[in-house]
């Protein structure tokens, strides 16, 4: 089946924490990243240029668009045989505040919902992408005003009032990264027609692309500064 043969051939997201590398370490870690599992066809490789310019379209809303961002798609296996990634971003505070957090929750459900938004027949995106959304919407939610989630749930009961509140905040990302990628649509696609061309998008040809992009009052714009 074609869902399934492009469930085995898209593979998974890189799995890799938000927090802030020192300026010692190696450059910046990379996400939203698939391995390669079998020889890749065209639509294969324009399924996964639709999905990381999801991703990247994303960075569109912060405040400013670092200089070392890029979007990369590989012809052969790259670092830890992955075909496609982008630029993990290095947070200049120690603290992460809710916007930046919130950020990166509708970053990781951005790259289904422009598969969904762009190509004919619906794929199934990275499974580590919901993982990782899990993560920070668990965090985000334990520190958010107005909500009471548990973070270590003593019984059933708190536990099942977690997921109600997951999956309502999943509800809402879904629609707000939805409607952000609709009113976009046309970058969206000239972005991925650009990654999947070119191969490579440095940060400042991103940026060109970003000229066009409108932010949604209320989308979180977090500043890098």
């Amino acid at each position: 089946m074609l869902k399934a043969t492009l469930s085995n051939l898209l593979g998974r997201l890189r799995p890799g924490e938000f927090s802030v590398p020192s300026p010692r370490k190696p450059p910046p870690a990379f996400y939203a990243a698939f391995k390669r599992r079998d020889q890749l066809s065209a639509r294969d490789v324009r399924a996964i240029a639709v999905h990381e310019a999801g991703h990247a379209l994303l960075y569109a809303a912060l405040r400013p668009l670092p200089d070392y961002v890029t979007v990369t798609l590989y012809d052969r296996p790259g670092r830890d045989d992955v075909l496609g990634e982008v630029t993990r971003i290095i947070y200049p505070h120690q603290l992460e505040d809710l916007t930046f957090l919130r950020w990166q929750m509708l970053m990781l459900l951005a790259g289904q919902a422009a598969e969904q938004a762009l190509l004919s027949e619906e794929t199934v995106g990275p499974g580590q992408d919901l993982a990782q959304w899990t993560e920070h919407a668990q965090d985000y939610l334990t520190l958010c005003r107005g909500e009471v989630f548990f973070a270590k749930p003593a019984n059933e009961y708190q536990a099942m009032l977690n997921q109600r509140l997951l999956t309502r905040a999943l509800t809402l990302q879904r629609l707000q990264v939805r409607a952000f990628l609709s009113i976009n649509r046309s970058v969206l696609d000239d972005l991925a027609n650009e990654i999947e061309l070119h191969k490579r998008l440095s940060a400042r040809e991103l940026q060109s692309h970003f000229a066009g992009v409108q932010i949604p009052a209320g989308f979180p714009t977090p500043a890098l500064a």
